[in-house]
């Protein structure tokens, strides 16, 4: 190594000795600050996942609170008393009644036809007909006059079907349906069940699915979760009592999970009936996923918050098949799942009860552990996980936060790419320090060449660095002075072309003076249609005799500042003005489909600038206007000064029109009237004999007549 180094030149071995400690430097430091930004970083998305599985555990918590205080409230609402006393006599009235038979034919088909085939589809095991069919007499009665219906048609109408065949019960159900309907409505539950708490017959549901009227004891939902929670809410010592059923299938709702809470309606004495409601799992879900706004709540696009019961059971909606069902369905077939079970997940659109979470997560909050680590999700995806046992009586339940490990991890990811990018710049930049510092230090004189050279480039900005004090130093500064004496005056050569540019553009139209600019001669144009305006001061003349020439150039140079401005805002190019004389034209150099308009509009707002002009100088001013439309040459002349100019029959007429017109008036003809015609207002002035081109029918258009939504600018 000595020998290598003694054969390299001074430059050389400066270039090795400072690439050496520079490098050894950034390795150094990248090494330290990815270690530390890691961490952090880790510890910040271990800390947002806890902090949201804590925040929807207190959610979930809160919930289940809040829904058994809100029926320990209700048990003894006079309102709910009466509505349970009333539905239970009006129920008991018809016990005896005699079912028609045209009502039980309609009723069997419906179990026939509607609700067992849509059944059978979402059940594991089909049931048959006698399975689910009422036989209770009182049952079929009040079936057949609310349940003929497609089974998912929830309707809260439903009531009014019956309002002719059984007065007493509908009277009944009539008052009290909208109350206990918007009841279920505001507090998210699913179903409303009132139930007599003698006979355990469903008396009352809100939705009237055919677990309505049903005798719980014997009919055909005596086996439901539903039937026990009522039995076992009929003989319940402590009237305040609120139970919780955990999710089932429950098949009166064609096999959807549902959970019910129920609790003893009393009057303070007595047990007057039972309570029971079916949570909605729509509200479930909104409280899981933040109302669905999973990204919101930093969960970004795999992230999610989900609940677990004691089966390993899902007991909420999974984020993948709300978000997308198809796509979770191939994602359960890619897993093994068998086609009928993925099958059935899609048409119930659920995965409550259905998909299987038998992780160590699950297993260990179950266990009863609080805790945040890495491992699989149900899914089989490297996650990270925060999980905790929930604290509801009647369910043992688990909330499972977790989000994909590489998402999840994405930011360090992020970060080890930008340490390794800036570790490659500063490296990049100690090399070329390096080379620049070993060339200074060794030839001088190449700074100073390579300095001329960007300068022969256009590079002014170049500055030669020598860091000697001989007469390379000197040179050197000479040379800096005469740079920044090219710049300064390059600078100076740069402002006075853009003037002239502005100077030029002052004169002529944008695009005019591109092609000038371009060496186009001549520049001449014929457009087919275009509109010009005339307008002349009336008064100015008389005024300007006895008005000092300060005085007089001033009010006409403010007076056409306005009229510039308002030409510019239409989009219309003034092309000249002689003494108190205004001529523009819309439609040249470039064309407008609505010309017309917008010099009626200029024309309009002339009036109205010279108007308020006057009135605030105190002067008697008056403007004369004349306008047509048609085809028209324009060009370029001059060569010292230039102007941009029109010629045609329609310049001349609409000069006549101007200056044969009426004071304070827009003067137009034939070709502008039948134009505007539509949307503005015109009075006929008649003929006017036009000078070489004979007598022209001519109109002035009348601001007061127009109406002020055709006046608007483009």
């Amino acid at each position: 190594m000595t020998r290598l180094l003694e054969r390299l030149s001074i430059r050389n071995r400066l270039l090795v000795m400072m690439l050496a400690t520079g490098l050894s430097a950034v390795v150094a430091v990248a090494v330290v600050a990815y270690a530390s930004a890691q961490a952090a970083l880790e510890a910040r998305v271990v800390e947002g996942l806890t902090s949201l599985r804590a925040a929807r555990t207190d959610q979930v918590e809160s919930y289940f609170r809040l829904q058994r205080a809100r029926l320990q409230t209700l048990d003894r609402d006079p309102a709910l008393i009466a509505a349970m006393r009333e539905f239970s006599a009006a129920a008991a009235a018809l016990a005896a009644e005699p079912i028609p038979p045209e009502a039980d034919a309609r009723l069997t088909a419906y179990y026939r036809d509607a609700f067992l085939p849509a059944l059978n589809e979402r059940l594991r095991t089909p049931l048959s007909l006698a399975a689910v069919w009422p036989a209770q007499t009182l049952t079929r009665y009040l079936q057949a006059r609310y349940l003929p219906q497609p089974p998912d048609d929830v309707s809260p109408e439903r009531h009014t079907l019956a309002e002719t065949d059984d007065p007493s019960y509908a009277a009944v159900h009539a008052r009290y349906h909208p109350f206990l309907a918007n009841l279920a409505e505001r507090l998210g539950m699913h179903d409303v069940y009132l139930i007599d708490p003698t006979s355990l017959v469903v008396v009352y549901s809100v939705r009237k699915a055919p677990d309505f009227g049903t005798d719980l004891r014997a009919g055909p939902w005596r086996d439901t979760p539903l039937a026990a929670l009522a039995a076992f809410l009929a003989t319940v010592d402590d009237l305040d009592d609120v139970e919780i059923v955990d999710f089932s299938e429950y098949p009166p709702a064609l096999g959807q999970p549902s959970l019910f809470l129920g609790t003893p309606i009393d009057d303070g004495r007595e047990r007057v009936g039972i309570l029971v409601v079916a949570l909605s799992i729509a509200e479930l879900d909104r409280l899981m996923t933040g109302n669905y706004q999973w990204r919101r709540d930093g969960l970004g696009a795999t992230g999610e918050a989900y609940l677990v019961g004691d089966d390993h059971l899902m007991r909420s909606n999974s984020r993948f098949l709300l978000e997308d069902p198809d796509g979770y369905a191939a994602l359960l077939l890619q897993r093994g799942t068998p086609l009928a079970v993925a099958e059935r997940i899609r048409a119930l659109g659920t995965t409550i009860l259905e998909e299987r979470v038998d992780t160590p997560a699950a297993r260990a909050a179950l266990a009863g552990e609080t805790a945040t680590r890495t491992g699989p999700d149900y899914r089989g995806v490297a996650s990270l996980t925060s999980f905790a046992p929930l604290a509801i009586p009647g369910l043992h339940w688990a909330l499972i936060a977790e989000i994909d490990l590489d998402e999840a991890l994405a930011p360090v990811h992020a970060l080890l790419a930008r340490v390794l990018v800036l570790a490659l710049v500063i490296a990049v930049a100690l090399v070329l320090a390096a080379l620049l510092v070993a060339r200074a230090f060794v030839r001088p004189i190449e700074a100073l060449t390579h300095g001329a050279e960007r300068v022969a480039n256009g590079d002014l900005d170049t500055q030669v660095r020598v860091s000697t004090r001989d007469e390379l130093a000197t040179l050197a500064t000479s040379f800096n002075r005469m740079v920044t004496a090219i710049r300064e005056q390059q600078a100076i050569i740069e402002a006075k072309n853009r003037e002239n540019e502005q100077l030029l553009l002052n004169i002529l139209p944008a695009p005019v003076a591109e092609r000038l600019k371009d060496g186009e001669d001549p520049i001449a144009d014929a457009f087919a249609e275009v509109t010009v305006l005339f307008a002349d001061v009336v008064g100015f003349t008389p005024m300007a005799a006895r008005t000092s020439p300060h005085e007089l150039v001033a009010l006409l140079d403010d007076l056409f500042s306005a009229f510039d401005a308002a030409a510019q805002r239409l989009g219309v190019e003034k092309i000249k003005t002689i003494g108190d004389a205004y001529m523009a034209v819309c439609g040249v150099p470039e064309p407008h489909s609505d010309h017309v308009r917008r010099i009626a509009e200029l024309a309009l707002e002339l009036l109205r600038i010279v108007e308020q002009f006057g009135a605030e100088r105190g002067l008697d001013l008056r403007l004369r206007i004349g306008i047509n439309s048609g085809p028209v040459v324009a060009g370029v002349i001059g060569r010292s000064k230039f102007i941009y100019d029109l010629w045609g029959d329609t310049v001349n007429i609409a000069s006549r029109m101007e200056s044969q017109g009426v004071p304070g008036a827009i003067q137009v003809t034939r070709p502008v009237y039948e134009a505007l015609k539509h949307a503005y207002a015109f009075q006929p002035r008649g003929v006017v004999e036009v000078k070489g081109k004979g007598p022209l029918e001519t109109w002035l258009l009348d601001p007061a007549g127009t109406p002020a939504g055709s006046r608007s600018p483009p």
